[in-house]
């Protein structure tokens, strides 16, 4: 009779419950022992992710999803997760890539999930991401509001005053880590340079001057930042400029950025197609100048469009390999040649290479660097 007893006792679905909050709601189908720590450690897990209310259940389904329920009248998304609670105690949700598991110590990998899911709902978390990972449509958005022009800086403009002149024109929010925020305060030996070249280009090249850099990401409205490098910055809400998008830059130092922001692409035509100037011929000389004056004399020259082709220099692998164009002299003998081949021959006697590259929107410019 006991035995009979206890079978039907083992056959009857079990269930636990959490309170509810603001969060998504949660139904975890448990393949753990029902007599075990798992189901209540992973009730106060949740919680404390920001998922709403939680009801764990022995009879459900075994296949993890998100069920899309609307919005709230304020346009937030409403949603409902289906997750699995396995033999192992592990916690499987819906991913971009195919189920994602999760230990009852990622604690702050399963409240970055909550956010994005809560903010963006689905797509947030069951899309899938590549490059900065971003979702493409992310991407595309990105790379759309960074080909805008960078308004022309006053003389004197610091790179604070990039970055607050990038964030109002691509209407991104932009991040500063606090262990860098005193460079901001620098005079920029570039803006000057980059005047008619896009946000992300332009930015990306002012910014390296002193070893800085920008490194996208998404992240769901009221997420707390991930700090490097000792740095502190304020909680993220989108300003109203935005448009509400989640898409962020953020400025830290380029020795802790992998894959930042480039400066600029290698152009998908030749030289010729690109930067039909730079293949023009003409018969010149060139004695008695330095590499600053001689780029200075022939810059103008070099059209595109009917304007001076942008010619921006590396500062920092200037600095940083004590170049100094101003005192670098320079020659060429007189000679039939065109202007590219002139110029790659005198920043060569710099120890300088000159690459040809194009900004989000396409404009060309000269990249003299290493």
């Amino acid at each position: 009779m006991s035995n009979r007893k206890g079978s039907v006792i083992a056959a009857v679905s079990f269930f636990l419950t959490a309170a509810a909050s603001a969060g998504p709601s949660v139904e975890i189908t448990s393949l753990a022992a029902p007599h075990g720590t798992a189901p209540r450690e992973w009730l106060q897990r949740l919680d404390e992710a920001g998922a709403g209310s939680t009801r764990i259940v022995s009879g459900g389904s075994a296949e993890p999803r998100i069920e899309e329920l609307g919005e709230t009248p304020s346009g937030t998304p409403l949603v409902k997760v289906y997750a699995v609670l396995t033999r192992e105690g592990q916690l499987v949700l819906p991913g971009s890539n195919g189920p994602e598991r999760f230990r009852v110590t990622d604690g702050a990998k399963l409240k970055e999930y909550f956010n994005r899911l809560a903010s963006r709902g689905a797509e947030a978390v069951t899309v899938p991401r590549g490059k900065y990972g971003l979702t493409e449509a992310e991407f595309t958005d990105l790379f759309t509001r960074l080909q805008t022009p960078l308004p022309k800086l006053p003389a004197g403009a610091t790179l604070g005053d990039a970055v607050n002149a990038a964030e109002r024109a691509a209407r991104l929010k932009i991040e500063v880590d606090g262990a860098v925020r005193e460079v901001l305060r620098t005079k920029s030996e570039v803006a000057a340079t980059t005047e008619g070249l896009s946000v992300g280009t332009a930015l990306a090249a002012v910014l390296k001057q002193e070893g800085l850099a920008l490194r996208p990401e998404a992240r769901a409205i009221g997420e707390p930042p991930v700090l490097t490098g000792g740095g502190r910055r304020d909680r993220f809400t989108p300003p109203v400029n935005t448009g509400g998008s989640p898409m962020i830059l953020r400025v830290v130092a380029l020795r802790d950025a992998k894959d930042p922001w480039p400066v600029g692409y290698k152009p998908e035509g030749t030289p010729t197609q690109t930067a039909p100037g730079l293949m023009e011929f003409l018969t010149v000389e060139v004695e008695g100048y330095t590499l600053a004056e001689a780029f200075e004399a022939l810059g103008p020259r070099v059209k595109w469009q009917d304007k001076p082709l942008p010619m921006v220099w590396d500062q920092f692998v200037l600095r940083t390999n004590a170049i100094n164009p101003a005192t670098v002299e320079v020659r060429f003998p007189k000679k039939r040649t065109f202007y590219k081949s002139l110029l790659d021959n005198l920043a060569s006697q710099a120890r300088l290479g000159l690459d040809l590259r194009v900004d989000e929107a396409g404009t060309p410019f000269l990249w003299l660097t290493r």
